[in-house]
């Protein structure tokens, strides 16, 4: 089997995502109900670290940062959220493992882009995103975990947490925000490609 079932009851094809099997409804919900930390750090989503990142960039005029960053964890509505940890353990145990994952997001994250009809973001709103997503792990460590037990690695460790606070809400209240920047900002760059 090479498919999930998602919220609405549709077959969703790991291995062959198309646009058109996207539903960007399903997205928020999904990610508003998946806890970053394998929940360690309580009721915490994917969707409100994708909009407080959204909301830091949006708010320095970096636009299509933001709408990157928004997007960036979206593929994990089909792959889950899996620990960077668990990550690169499979992929030493497995060779291949980090290869054939990356595959699969780059898949899923291909078909949401071209679903938002917008287009795919430059190398720099890429570096910037995987920036402020370093960041913002380090800024949800530090607000929302208890004191690390040792050093996580050095390029959390090195990273400047955001001047934000963290706050953890509802699910059905993440995901309407995470909702409400797509449909905002979308149109934003539909708007600007004219």
């Amino acid at each position: 089997m090479t498919w999930i079932q998602t919220a609405k009851g549709r077959a969703f094809d790991l291995v062959d995502p198309r646009a058109e099997t996207i539903d960007f409804d399903e997205i928020g919900y999904a990610l508003a109900r998946i806890n970053r930390f394998t929940g360690h750090a309580g009721v915490y989503s994917v969707a409100q670290h994708c909009a407080h990142g959204c909301d830091y960039l949006e708010s320095r005029g970096e636009v299509e940062a933001a709408f990157a960053f928004l997007l960036h964890d979206a593929p994990e509505f089909a792959l889950g959220d899996p620990s960077r940890p668990l990550i690169g353990l499979l992929d030493a145990m497995v060779p291949g493992f980090g290869v054939a994952l990356d595959r699969l997001t780059r898949g899923v994250d291909e078909a949401i882009w071209q679903a938002a009809g917008v287009s795919w973001p430059s190398e720099p709103v890429l570096r910037r995103v995987r920036e402020i997503d370093l960041a913002m792990l380090r800024t949800e460590r530090d607000q929302l975990m208890v004191d690390p037990p040792r050093p996580w690695i050095g390029a959390v460790e090195q990273a400047e947490p955001l001047p934000i606070w963290l706050e953890r809400i509802a699910p059905e209240i993440a995901e309407r925000r995470w909702l409400g920047r797509f449909h905002r900002l979308s149109a934003t760059l539909k708007q600007r490609s004219l």
